[in-house]
């Protein structure tokens, strides 16, 4: 609820639970969900999609912020596939730049260099909380760890 401004500034609808697996509370259910939180969040995501929708997650920051162990975080991940091959009409797939970097170098540079066009143009704006230098990467490690950031921070050597 503390952010839901910063999520209508880009155009996306906040939506808030009611437990850790309650009923979705806002304008019906969501053709695209975007969850970089993991956890029990994948639950209530993929239960806020219609049918033919789409569960986006993109990262675990759950797991960092809880310190899970490995076989955790594997359970999170299996769930998804098993939801992405259910046949109920939605789809869950997990984001990882990482993996698209090694699976396909080509697309991955073609990628990288549209989004910094698009920065360059001024096309997209992303949020910067903070700016930082190489000395302070421990200090910024705390601060993700601990959650609660508006926007990212960006490390300047």
């Amino acid at each position: 609820a503390a952010d839901a401004d910063l999520v209508q500034s880009f155009g996306a609808t906040p939506i808030a639970f009611d437990g850790p697996r309650g009923a979705v509370f806002g304008p019906g259910h969501f053709d695209a969900v975007f969850d970089g939180i993991g956890e029990e969040g994948f639950v209530r995501s993929w239960a806020s999609l219609e049918k033919g929708g789409t569960l986006s997650a993109y990262g675990l920051s759950a797991a960092v912020k809880t310190n899970a162990r490995l076989l955790t975080v594997g359970w999170w991940l299996a769930r998804l596939r098993v939801w992405d091959l259910w046949p109920n009409g939605k789809a869950a797939k997990f984001y990882s730049i990482v993996a698209l970097r090694s699976a396909h170098p080509n697309w991955y540079r073609t990628d990288l260099g549209t989004l910094f066009h698009l920065l360059a143009e001024g096309a997209i704006n992303p949020q910067i909380a903070e700016r930082i230098g190489l000395g302070d990467v421990a200090e910024a490690h705390r601060r993700l760890e601990a959650g609660g950031g508006r926007g990212k921070i960006v490390i300047c050597p």
